[in-house]
């Protein structure tokens, strides 16, 4: 989950390779790129904690 105020222009980017992926790219297929003055909020994964179990 990504959230960011509206001062932020934004824009899709694909990647430029497999090989550039490999070379330490993120992995992503396509990149959200924010450019301007603002604040930009990152969920950094969208899994659930799961509950301690009980012995």
């Amino acid at each position: 989950m990504v959230g960011w105020t509206a001062d932020l222009q934004t824009s899709l980017h694909r990647s430029q390779s497999i090989g550039s992926m490999l070379r330490g790219g993120s992995g992503e297929a396509v990149q959200l790129m924010l450019q301007g003055e603002g604040f930009v909020v990152v969920r950094p994964s969208e899994v659930t904690p799961q509950k301690a179990q009980q012995h």
